[in-house]
């Protein structure tokens, strides 16, 4: 039977699954009760899953069905309808879960919060699509994140931050932040306010 776009995305996906379990194809196949001729069929893309395969390698491995056909990048209920809301990856969400469980949310809303900033991050994404050395896209943030700093000492969420990021760019940092509010482009602003009205 010739690939399609489902079958192969079925089986790229058993196949990361498999790999990340730790488990070679015999014990995984034991363990779902098929057998191994048809497991490295499914995982070859060599034949297409019927609903129920796609049921059994969904509850055998965790992960939604959705995610197994490509129709989600989320692998689980929980973060899939995180992610179809948010556009978060799995790993982003795992990561602000973290941050909740430290008890640092704070940090996350003051972020999210703050319109300096989602000008800034429109800006190193233009960067980023230009593909622009990431460090001085860092330098462009941390600048950010020292303006920010120095005009409300009480912004400690920042402190945060700094710990994280140390660039030696420090005055190039700086002549990045200066350019960003001087030539920001309002287009791009108008864009991004529109698409937060959405």
């Amino acid at each position: 039977m010739p690939r399609n776009e489902t079958t192969q995305k079925f089986a790229d996906r058993v196949q990361d699954l498999i790999s990340d379990s730790g488990k070679d194809l015999r014990t995984v196949a034991a363990k779902m009760g098929i057998g191994l001729s048809s497991l490295s069929n499914y995982q070859n893309a060599e034949r297409e899953p019927s609903i129920s395969t796609v049921a059994k390698f969904a509850k055998y491995f965790g992960v939604t069905s959705d995610y197994l056909v490509g129709l989600s990048n989320n692998k689980t209920v929980e973060t899939a309808a995180i992610g179809k809301t948010t556009g978060l990856s799995d790993e982003s969400i795992n990561r602000v879960n973290t941050i909740y469980r430290s008890g640092q949310m704070e940090f996350i809303n003051h972020l999210l919060c703050d319109p300096e900033l989602m000008k800034v991050l429109v800006y190193v994404y233009q960067l980023h699509a230009q593909k622009i050395d990431s460090s001085k896209i860092y330098a462009v943030i941390e600048a950010w994140a020292f303006d920010k700093l120095q005009q409300d000492k009480k912004a400690e969420w920042l402190m945060v931050y700094g710990s994280v990021i140390r660039s030696n760019y420090k005055q190039e940092a700086k002549n990045a932040m200066a350019q960003i509010i001087d030539n920001f482009d309002q287009n791009v602003i108008g864009q991004f306010n529109n698409a937060e009205e959405v």
